[in-house]
């Protein structure tokens, strides 16, 4: 990336209309939210053809991936700065 490029895109976040910069720069967020919710919900489903049993340790463990994934994500952010 060339640093005349950066220094538009700087330079629109800043000048630009606040509501059409906040949504050009939460629209890739919001589809990434959107997918892991659609993989919640597609493991959910083939767990659940396995059975009951099955399908409730997935409610058990799931909230500790949760956390998993929240502790390496903070982890990766502090590495980075």
């Amino acid at each position: 990336m060339t640093n005349s490029k950066a220094s538009t895109r700087t330079e629109a976040i800043v000048t630009a209309p606040v509501t059409s910069t906040m949504c050009r720069l939460t629209a890739p967020m919001i589809g990434g939210i959107i997918a892991l919710m659609a993989l919640g919900i597609v493991d959910a489903y083939f767990i659940g053809k396995l059975g009951l049993n099955e399908l409730a340790a997935l409610g058990f463990v799931l909230p500790g991936r949760g956390l998993n994934v929240v502790l390496n994500q903070y982890g990766l952010i502090a590495v980075a700065q």
